[in-house]
């Protein structure tokens, strides 16, 4: 919806499609870094190493 509010696409009795300016906008070279970043992402301190649930009650036997 924001993007056709923006002017961007338009919707029709074929489906959506790109406008003239989205066209333009899509060619458009950004400086955006879009590589993958070499980090890992942190592990979560509720997962184990094996995406195991760590709160899990105690089984009283």
């Amino acid at each position: 919806m924001r993007f056709e509010f923006l002017g961007l696409i338009e919707e029709g009795p074929k489906g959506i499609a790109l406008t003239a300016l989205g066209h333009r906008r899509a060619r458009m070279e950004t400086d955006a870094d879009c590589s993958a970043p070499d980090v890992a992402p942190p592990a979560s301190p509720l997962v184990d190493t094996r995406g195991r649930a760590r709160h899990k009650r105690r089984s009283p036997f």
